[in-house]
């Protein structure tokens, strides 16, 4: 599944509202009921963020990117057993699963609040 959406204001400013991609698998053997599965899922966004930075010292914005493919993501794998019914339909109980998470690689800086502010698409935060 991926989703991206962007929201466009009056002047003409768009904005990523949403941003991502997230792959679910699950393997298990068909025949019956009851099985032993096991299942991996993972979930990142595919395009960097951009922020704007208000310099008030040097009186410039500045965009800074953050983020991006695999930068933050999530991952979690899983062992249980897998009920299916109706052919087609399977619920997933894990008993064990490992759950990673990261988050972007280059935080924002850590600047004295009279050095900087943060600029929205309709105001301006100091």
């Amino acid at each position: 599944m991926a989703d991206l959406g962007y929201l466009k204001f009056v002047d003409s400013v768009w904005v990523k509202n949403i941003d991502r991609i997230q792959a679910n698998l699950l393997w298990n053997s068909t025949g019956r009921k009851f099985n032993q599965s096991y299942m991996l899922a993972l979930g990142t966004q595919f395009l960097p963020n951009t922020v704007s930075l208000y310099d008030v010292e040097r009186n410039v914005f500045q965009a800074r990117s953050l983020g991006g493919f695999m930068n933050p993501f999530a991952l979690e794998a899983g062992y249980g057993a897998v009920f299916t019914f109706w052919n087609t339909s399977n619920i997933n109980f894990a008993f064990a699963t490992q759950s990673s998470a990261a988050p972007p690689r280059k935080p924002l800086p850590h600047l004295s609040r009279k050095a900087i502010c943060w600029r929205d698409a309709r105001r301006t935060i100091s």
